[in-house]
This record gives C-alpha cells, sequence and structure tokens, in this order.
C-alpha cells in the first residue's frame, strides 16, 4: 500500500485483525487487536508506525515507532528506534535501532522489556521498565545481512540474535511460534494467476486456468 490505516483516536475500534500488509503506518485508536507479520516502514520521527492502542498484540512485524500503547505485548519484531508513553506493556524479543535524539519526550511506565537487541545502549524507551537479558552496543553490520532496512530482516550467521530469545531461539521477525514469511504471503492456498476464455470452445465449454500456492512456492 502506498498510503496508511487511519481512523479515529478518540473512540476506539476494536477487534481488528492486521496480517501480510505492507503499508506506511497505522493511526487509530486500536483495542483488542493484532498485527502479524506487517511492514509498517514510516520512519520519521513525526510519521509513528503504530499511534494508540490498548490489549493488542504486535507481531513479528517491522515497525519503528510506537506511540501511546497501553497493556499490549510487543515480540519478534524489528525496526524499532523509540517508543513513547507506554505503559503495562511488554516488548521481547525484538530488535531496537536507536536515534540519539528526539523531539518527543519519551515517558511509559511498568513495562517489561526483555530479551531484545539494542544497536546503541539502553535508549529513551527503557524509562521505567523491566529491563532484561537485553544485549546492547551491537552494530548494524552484527545483526542483520542487508542493514537496518525492511527489504532483508534475516541475521547474519554470527548474529547474537540468533540465540538471545527468551526460549533460546532468534529475536526479530524470523523468531517464534509464527515467524514471518517470506514475500509476506500467506501460509494458506491462494490464487495467484488466473486465466479465463472470453468465450467458449469447440466443444461448448469455458476454458479456465488458476494456480494457487503457499507462502513463497
Amino acid at each position: 500500500m502506498t498510503g496508511s490505516f487511519s481512523g479515529p483516536t478518540v473512540t476506539s475500534i476494536t477487534n481488528l485483525s492486521f496480517r501480510y500488509c505492507n503499508a506506511t503506518l497505522i493511526n487509530c485508536y486500536l483495542n483488542n487487536s493484532s498485527i502479524h507479520a506487517c511492514i509498517l516502514r514510516a520512519s520519521s520521527y513525526t510519521d509513528n508506525t503504530f499511534y494508540m492502542g490498548s490489549n493488542n498484540t504486535i507481531s513479528n512485524s517491522y515497525i519503528t515507532n510506537i506511540t501511546n500503547l497501553t497493556n499490549s505485548v510487543v515480540e519478534q519484531c524489528a525496526g524499532l528506534s523509540f517508543t513513547n508513553n507506554i505503559y503495562l506493556t511488554t516488548i521481547r524479543n525484538s530488535i531496537f535501532n536507536y536515534y540519539p535524539f528526539s523531539v518527543y519526550s519519551q515517558s511509559g511506565s511498568d513495562n517489561s522489556m526483555h530479551h531484545n537487541i539494542y544497536v546503541t545502549n539502553c535508549p529513551y524507551s527503557c524509562i521505567s521498565t523491566i529491563y532484561t537479558s537485553s544485549i546492547t552496543q551491537v552494530a548494524i553490520a552484527d545483526i542483520f545481512a542487508g542493514g537496518f532496512d525492511y527489504h532483508e530482516m534475516h541475521l547474519v550467521p554470527t548474529s547474537p540474535g540468533l540465540t538471545a530469545s527468551e526460549t533460546g531461539g532468534q529475536v526479530g521477525v524470523y523468531g517464534g511460534l509464527f515467524p514471518y514469511k517470506e514475500g509476506a504471503v500467506p501460509g494458506n492456498p491462494h490464487i495467484y494467476q488466473k486465466t479465463i476464455s472470453a468465450s467458449t470452445n469447440a466443444n461448448g465449454q469455458l476454458p479456465v486456468q488458476i494456480k494457487v500456492r503457499a507462502e513463497n512456492n
């Protein structure tokens, strides 16, 4: 998508599920919703890739900035640069990039942040958090095969992130029970090509050809 998902930020939208989406950002008040295997690619401080919500789960996604999140779980993500106004939320098994300054007043409390990897030392997002079992000051080249970019999120063979999760597996989008799929294609079979003739053949039959596949196969 060239644009974004937007909605009301005063009243909440409930029970939404975002799967395998590539968009700039999500800007609306989400409640009891989930974001899985998505790319939210806005990178500037003025565009939070996720803005406002409670009781949500964000997993195996590339997401750079999160603001105003409560009672939620962020896990197996990559691309994180900063979090702002985060409360009662768990962020785990994820990879943080870190800008040295922000125009936002970073705040938050009663969060749990563990088994993450940070390119620099503990960023602003560590304010009032439980900060355990994480690895800091790791060069980007020692983490990702293609740099800090959503086009290539695989870890290099020597990356400390391959065994840094709370279960001993890898952090980032390719870890966990439901890893990110190559090409962001759903695991269930889907139609990727179909050809329907404009007319019947000599036998009165309408030629139809449909091709399906799952994931990237």
